[in-house]
């Protein structure tokens, strides 16, 4: 099982300091495999934010927002 994507499908989109440390990142991935079938999937069916939250840093709590695409696969027998 793969826990973390390969750092170059994603990319940091911004990155705020003050009384939490809050990063938002976006994938970058092209394709997708679908679930089901295994078909590579190029459209983009929708688009959603992930919050995840992480172990303070420096007392400063840690938010990470994920920008994520969900895509569409066009297997006709999926």
């Amino acid at each position: 099982m793969i826990m973390f994507p390969d750092p170059s499908l994603c990319q940091s989109e911004y990155c705020q300091l003050d009384a939490s440390v809050t990063v938002i990142v976006r994938s970058t991935r092209k394709t997708a495999p679908c679930l089901s079938c295994g078909v590579l999937a190029t459209r983009i069916h929708s688009r959603y934010r992930r919050r995840l939250n992480d172990l303070p840093a420096s007392g400063q709590p840690v938010h990470i927002l994920l920008d994520v695409r969900r895509f569409f696969c066009l297997n006709l027998s999926c």
